[in-house]
C-alpha cells in the first residue's frame, strides 16, 4: 500500500519545492498572514506544471478559485461552514 507524503509550507519558495521528490504533495498553510493571491496563483501553476498535487489549508473558497487539488482541514477546525458552496 502506497502512503502519501505531505510537505507543509507557509510561503512560496520555488527552489525549496523543486528540490523535493515528485511524489511529495504540498500543503500550503499560513495562519499568521493574509493570503497573497499572486503567490497562490504562482504556487498552483508551478505545482501543476511539475506534476505535483497542491492543497490549501482551511479555505475552500480559495481552493476552488485558484484550482487547488483539495483542502486540508486541520483537527482544530470544528466548523461545518462548507455546506453551501458549489463544488466541482
Amino acid at each position: 500500500m502506497f502512503k502519501s507524503i505531505y510537505y507543509y509550507i507557509d510561503k512560496f519558495n520555488r527552489e525549496e519545492i523543486y528540490k523535493l521528490n515528485k511524489s511529495i504533495n504540498i500543503i500550503y498553510r499560513n495562519y499568521s498572514n493574509k493570503f497573497n493571491t499572486e503567490d497562490l496563483l504562482q504556487l498552483v501553476n508551478f505545482c501543476k506544471k511539475h506534476g505535483r498535487k497542491v492543497y490549501i489549508s482551511n479555505n475552500l473558497k480559495l481552493a476552488l478559485r485558484f484550482n487547488f487539488d483539495g483542502v486540508y482541514i486541520p483537527s482544530f477546525n470544528k466548523s461545518l461552514k462548507y455546506r453551501n458552496i458549489i463544488k466541482k
